[in-house]
């Protein structure tokens, strides 16, 4: 899916050029937190390798979601 989304991006030449300063890839090491409790997010991920944790705490304890 990530592949084909920014393959329709790229085909259409006259949107990416507008876009593409947008899109920044970085490398993240695993166990990294991108959003905590009660924060607003400021960015999207696109993930192209490996996974996410989704969670939340109940009483002390996380949920995997």
């Amino acid at each position: 899916m990530f592949v084909s989304f920014f393959e329709r991006l790229q085909n259409d030449k006259a949107n990416w050029d507008k876009i593409k300063s947008l899109f920044i890839e970085i490398d993240i090491p695993s166990k990294t937190t991108l959003l905590k409790e009660g924060e607003q997010a400021q960015n999207i991920y696109f993930i192209k390798k490996g996974c996410l944790r989704l969670w939340f705490n109940d009483d002390g304890k996380d949920i995997t979601f």
